[in-house]
């Protein structure tokens, strides 16, 4: 698989259509393939993310991009989703489901054997060599499979260097990709001002810097957390070294 380069964007959270199409059509065009994104979201309105969900990633497919998003049973509820029926997701526009909570491991599993091309995204925070034995154990498909970390809204809450690079590289030893996200400095997520990284002292580095730090550390594939990430930002993402 090529890198993934990722922004976000987060419907109902009071950025319209509008400028989430211009955002992507600008992302697009630097390169940026993946669009993250969040069906669980507890300040979004429901009834806007409905409405502009399944658009924003028509608009991302039509642009080349692909769509990935956090869905956990809660809230796959409030949307009518049966979290289990992993047609409904697609059919929202989602290529890689983050499974965030209602699966058992064996349901997880499972799923990384459908037959809709999509893509099952495992949390890298919880991972450790025997929950990654677990997977082999059942028969997980390694080629709809990979892991992402998780973002950290508070301060002081995100990984160390060290523990993020010791996670990779046992995901690694096992055999999948992983993904970490950065945040934004250019605009912070609705309600969160300390920005959305995986690993903490990104939270105040200079963007360049936590882009080759993630490097060195062992991400396959870089996020930025908060939304609509400028430019500036994203080229220096897609214009890194390989």
């Amino acid at each position: 698989m090529n890198p993934m380069y990722g922004t976000s964007v987060y419907c109902g959270i009071g950025i319209e259509l509008a400028q989430i199409k211009e955002h992507l059509e600008m992302a697009a065009s630097l390169g940026i393939n993946t669009v993250f994104t969040s069906l669980q979201l507890p300040e979004a309105d429901k009834a806007t993310v409905l409405r502009d969900f399944p658009k924003m990633a028509e608009i991302a497919h039509g642009l080349g991009m692909k769509v990935e998003a956090d869905i956990a049973a809660r809230t796959a509820v409030q949307f009518g989703i049966d979290l289990h029926d992993l047609s409904a997701i697609k059919e929202m526009g989602v290529d890689f489901a983050r499974l965030d909570g209602g699966y058992t491991m064996e349901q997880t599993v499972e799923a990384t054997h459908n037959d809709l091309g999509m893509q099952i995204v495992l949390n890298a925070g919880a991972v450790t060599r025997k929950r990654l034995e677990q997977y082999e154990s059942l028969g997980i498909n390694k080629e709809q499979a990979h892991f992402c970390h998780n973002f950290y809204p508070m301060r002081y809450t995100g990984l160390q260097p060290e523990r993020a690079q010791e996670i990779n590289a046992l995901i690694h030893e096992y055999g999948y990709r992983v993904t970490g996200f950065i945040p934004s400095h250019n605009h912070k997520r609705l309600g969160v001002s300390l920005g959305l990284p995986t690993v903490e002292r990104h939270r105040i580095m200079d963007t360049f810097a936590a882009i080759e730090e993630c490097k060195i550390l062992g991400f396959d594939d870089i996020f930025f957390g908060d939304d609509l990430a400028s430019e500036k930002e994203l080229r220096m993402l897609v214009e890194r070294d390989p």
